[in-house]
């Protein structure tokens, strides 16, 4: 464990490619299953994106790229996350960026 300080909750932010695979995940679950579905896949990851916000470190590392971490969300979905740090003149302020969102079902490759 890492003895890195953060601040109570860490500012969320999303890249492009999160949110758009976000909007498609959400279509498809409404789409194939149903409203009920989707609201409750929506939820539990926003309750994720809360915890990992609060506590950075509490889902693995990366093996390949470092500062990167991976929460599964549950069986088939998860997302990658890393903090960045960008230091002002009076303080380090840190914020936690949601890389990418993804089905456990796809192969390795078009997870990137």
């Amino acid at each position: 464990m890492s003895s890195k300080k953060y601040p109570e909750t860490l500012k969320v932010t999303f890249t492009p490619l999160a949110e758009k695979r976000l909007i498609k995940l959400l279509e498809y679950l409404e789409a194939e299953w149903s409203r009920k579905t989707r609201d409750k896949v929506l939820a539990k990851i926003l309750v994720d994106i809360k915890r990992v916000s609060q506590y950075p470190i509490s889902c693995p590392e990366s093996k390949i790229k470092r500062g990167l971490h991976q929460c599964v969300v549950n069986k088939q979905t998860s997302f990658y996350y890393r903090v960045k740090t960008a230091k002002s003149s009076s303080e380090a302020k840190s914020e936690l960026e949601i890389i990418s969102i993804f089905d456990n079902r796809q192969k390795v490759k078009n997870r990137r």
